[in-house]
């Protein structure tokens, strides 16, 4: 789900890409594919360098995990009044 969202993205002339995974071969394949960075937010490393990539924040971020830290990471990235889009859902409701 998460590889064809961000082919989706890219075709749409998304720029300045951001994937965050738990597995090295995804975010691998997903570098391949063009997003601008990859990073594996399994470790407490890896969330603050996601966290210092994000900056400012994103116009729009996409969760397709389900997973519930990562639906948090979404919603830390994203600064008021813009969008979050969680393509997978795991649970009915979240925690």
């Amino acid at each position: 789900m998460g590889a064809l969202a961000l082919a989706a993205l890219l075709r749409v002339g998304a720029r300045d890409t951001m994937v965050v995974d738990v597995n090295d071969e995804r975010l691998a394949i997903m570098k391949t594919m063009g997003a601008h960075a990859a990073i594996n937010t399994g470790s407490a490393d890896g969330a603050a360098e996601a966290q210092k990539l994000a900056g400012r924040g994103f116009d729009f971020v996409l969760d397709a995990s389900g997973s519930g830290p990562a639906r948090q990471m979404a919603f830390d990235f994203m600064p008021s009044g813009r969008q979050v889009c969680l393509l997978g859902m795991a649970r009915r409701r979240a925690s």
